[in-house]
């Protein structure tokens, strides 16, 4: 009995114990998922992944006996870790792996582009710009956006389109809007017309202007140039003139993105006023221009063929009243006609000499 016992003992000493199975436990990704070719899970996807476990089932099962199944990630994760475990069927030990999944199938987010320069006039841009667009991305991170040069063509909503690239390769594009006019309006037909002590001045500007400003020189209060007008008027009249004096008006039109053309003209006021055939209702001031030589002037007033008045001022203006007396005769400045002349007197005025006409014209009383 003892004999058997010990042989027993001894075979159960100097027999090996069987090793542990090996489960070969392992993973793959695919993306997309109905994909046969395996991808790195770690990189970034841009379409879903779908992470399957391989492992010998004869040697082990998982644990939990749920997990270890295939799944598909659709969700954006900058690394969603998950893990597969396996129980040796024979010792009872286990083998765990965890994947690293990365996914991102969203484009960025455009979020906006900043000019390499402010607006040229008034919101908008008036020569060519560029634009840098800028983006973000909160799962893999924004890689590149573009810059984008506009030039063209003109418009008040132009688009201005670029692109954002993410990290894991997603794109997107975006445009904005933004007012852009490179083309000057354009500007023909000024004409000054003199009125006596004025000028004015009318011009035909294209229908894209939006202002005007007219520039004199000799300017106002003894400036060498003013700004006499600014506004959205076709047509000027300048009132602050002095008679024999030449002036050059420039005409400029500018357009709502700033653009400008211009025109200039330059002469003199008529040496006489009121304008002639000015409709008038109260008795004017007659103005006439400097004579050198001249001692005095001889201004004579007439309604149809009859002489009203002939008057010797000193001075280059005379200031009518409405009644009067001539050569004996009372006359008073009624609705009606008038013509005028004035010349300029040599000497002195017991000499009844002179010089050529200083000039004619006429107006009308209408009450």
């Amino acid at each position: 009995m003892r004999r058997i016992v010990l042989a027993t003992l001894l075979s159960a000493l100097l027999t090996p114990a069987a090793a542990t199975a090996d489960p070969q436990l392992s993973y793959n990704c695919y993306s997309p998922p109905q994909s046969t070719t395996t991808v790195n899970c770690f990189q970034w996807n841009t379409s879903p992944v779908l992470l399957s476990w391989s492992y010998d089932p004869g040697k082990a099962q998982p644990v939990p006996s749920d997990s270890c199944r295939p799944q598909t990630f659709s969700t954006d994760t900058a690394g969603l870790r998950v893990a597969c475990e396996v129980q040796d069927l024979q010792d009872m030990s286990t083998t765990k792996k965890t994947a690293v999944i990365r996914v991102d199938v969203t484009g960025p987010t455009i979020t906006g582009a900043a000019s390499a320069r402010p607006p040229d006039y008034d919101d908008w841009w008036n020569h060519p710009v560029a634009f840098a667009f800028q983006g973000s991305d909160p799962t893999s991170g924004i890689a590149t956006c573009s810059d984008t040069a506009y030039s063209g063509p003109d418009s008040a909503a132009a688009q201005v389109t670029g692109t954002c690239r993410d990290v894991a390769g997603n794109s997107s594009t975006r445009s904005f809007s933004v007012k852009y006019d490179a083309t000057p309006p354009t500007l023909s037909g000024l004409k000054p017309t003199r009125r006596g002590g004025r000028i004015a001045l009318s011009w035909r500007p294209s229908p894209d202007a939006v202002r005007a400003d007219v520039s004199r020189s000799p300017g106002s209060g003894g400036a060498a140039g003013s700004v006499v007008y600014s506004g959205p008027a076709k047509t000027f009249t300048d009132r602050s003139v002095r008679i024999g004096v030449r002036y050059a008006y420039s005409v400029t039109v500018y357009d709502a993105a700033g653009n400008s053309a211009s025109m200039t003209v330059r002469l003199r006021p008529s040496g006489l006023d009121p304008a002639a055939g000015a409709r008038l209702e109260r008795p004017p001031l007659l103005r006439w221009e400097k004579e050198r030589g001249a001692r005095y002037y001889n201004v004579q007033l007439f309604r149809g063929r009859t002489k009203l008045l002939s008057a010797w001022p000193t001075r280059t203006e005379l200031q009518l009243r409405r009644s009067w007396t001539y050569r004996g005769r009372r006359h008073r400045l009624t609705r009606g006609h008038y013509r005028w002349y004035v010349w300029p007197g040599r000497g002195s005025r017991a000499d009844h000499r002179y010089g050529a006409l200083i000039g004619h014209s006429s107006f009308s009383i209408v009450r």
